[in-house]
């Protein structure tokens, strides 16, 4: 497989990603069993397996967006990719493991319950969760300040991530005025990301084209 397939796979792959997690995390409001506006409980697992999946292939297919501006984004944008990466795999995965595991016959409020008991006995999750998501806030603002180096399709990219961060901060004042309406901060910050998937499909040369290929590595057409 070449490179530029793999380079449209994992532009395509972080685009789908990271839309698929946003949504679903947007659709926590009326599944999760401790949120007050749940009334689709009985989604609440699939919901998760989505979410999951999502994180995961977000994961492996990220680093493209690094690779593709490499020259530009330097040890900045490494160091945001590790924060991000690392972030989504402490404060992301073991979470939704734990959603998954509840049980689909439950009554919401016997849901809700298991939740509190296991919340409770996995101390070590709220830490991971904790410092997860920090490193999921510096990470993002790292990359994208690093990103906005480059011309073209990544400043854009960097900029949405941007903006999706700075609404994913005023979600959370704008929730407590329009309760069950707005999604909660990490929609708004997944949904960013998406445009590094964008990114990555924009700055592909087209497979066959050696001209714009030429171009693409830096390097003068002969």
């Amino acid at each position: 497989m070449s490179e530029q397939t793999l380079s449209r796979i994992a532009g395509m792959t972080i685009l789908v990603a990271a839309v698929l997690a946003a949504a679903m995390t947007a659709v926590e409001l009326i599944t999760s069993p401790y949120n007050p506006h749940v009334s689709l409980y009985a989604l609440n697992g699939p919901v998760h397996l989505a979410k999951y999946v999502a994180v995961l292939a977000l994961l492996v297919a990220l680093p493209a967006a690094y690779v593709a501006q490499r020259t530009t984004a330097g040890r900045l944008g490494f160091v945001g990719l590790v924060l991000i990466l690392a972030g989504l795999g402490l404060a992301g995965a073991p979470y939704n493991v734990m959603e998954m595991s509840l049980a689909p016959s439950l009554s919401i409020a016997e849901a809700n319950a298991a939740w509190e008991a296991l919340w409770s006995e996995a101390t070590l999750l709220g830490v991971m969760g904790g410092i997860g998501f920090l490193g999921v806030i510096i990470g993002v603002v790292s990359f994208a300040i690093a990103s906005r180096r480059a011309d073209g399709a990544f400043r854009h990219a960097a900029n949405a991530s941007l903006i999706g961060f700075g609404v994913g901060f005023a979600s959370m004042f704008l929730g407590s005025l329009l309760p069950g309406l707005v999604p909660h901060g990490p929609t708004w910050i997944l949904l960013g990301l998406a445009a590094y998937g964008v990114a990555v499909l924009r700055a592909t040369p087209p497979i066959g084209d050696p001209v714009r290929r030429e171009l693409a590595s830096g390097r003068q057409p002969a």
